[in-house]
């Protein structure tokens, strides 16, 4: 029987080949958990991106409403503030 000896150079191909067969091995074996992973944050973000959807919107069609109206322009009629107050009573009724 014949024996080879190896030299330096096919000494580091097969510890480097060793070594990606390893750390390939933890890959194959950790996919599944990064998947899950993967998929939660996935699921997560499109959760917020859907509720910021649906909030905003709700958020923006609430009517605003002003309970007083100030002024320091004295110029102004007393009579157009009576309309505005007025108007002001209608919208609240309807």
């Amino acid at each position: 029987m014949e024996h080879k000896v190896l030299t330096r150079e096919d000494f580091d191909n097969l510890w480097q080949q060793a070594e990606a067969e390893m750390h390939v091995r933890k890959l194959v074996e950790g996919y599944p958990a990064w998947k899950r992973k993967q998929r939660w944050i996935v699921s997560g973000c499109a959760i917020c991106i859907l509720g910021i959807a649906v909030i905003l919107p709700l958020q923006l069609q609430q009517p605003r409403t002003f309970d007083k109206v100030y002024c320091n322009r004295t110029a102004i009629a007393d009579e157009h503030w009576v309309d505005v107050a007025s108007e002001m009573l209608t919208l609240e009724m309807s």
